[in-house]
């Protein structure tokens, strides 16, 4: 009976995880829907990361400010956004690095009316730009 305890005992705690590793979670933020963000969503669909031992949770954050921001806050660990907000940022003294672009190009096309032909046609002319959650 004692042989047949000890020998239950010795299996129970040869099968015990000899270190338990809590897995890590990181955030990472996105600053929109589009072609920039498509190498992070591609990443963790493919299985990169988690390939690599990592496990981040998506997040959008919309603009590329307050997306630095975040990270600058500590609440992100990695951004996808421009570099705009980012070198902002560094020339002002954030500890950030800028590690790889994901577009070389500008993403976006100015659409204008047909009497306007080239961008000289519209010097002179008034435009506004606004965002979704401002008032023109």
């Amino acid at each position: 009976m004692l042989k047949t305890l000890c020998f239950a005992i010795l299996l129970i705690l040869g099968a015990w995880p000899t270190t338990l590793i809590a897995e890590e979670r990181y955030l990472a933020s996105y600053n929109g829907f589009g072609v920039g963000a498509a190498p992070l969503w591609a990443t963790k669909d493919f299985g990169f990361f988690a390939k690599y031992g990592l496990n981040p949770d998506l997040v959008m954050i919309s603009g590329s400010a307050p997306g630095t921001q975040a990270l600058l806050g500590g609440s992100t660990h990695f951004a996808q956004t421009d570099g705009t907000a980012v070198i902002a940022a560094i020339s002002q003294g954030a500890d950030l690095v800028l590690i790889a672009a994901a577009v070389n190009k500008f993403p976006f096309s100015l659409v204008t009316q047909k009497n306007i032909r080239q961008p000289t046609d519209l010097v002179g002319k008034e435009g506004w730009y606004r965002r979704l959650w401002r008032r023109p």
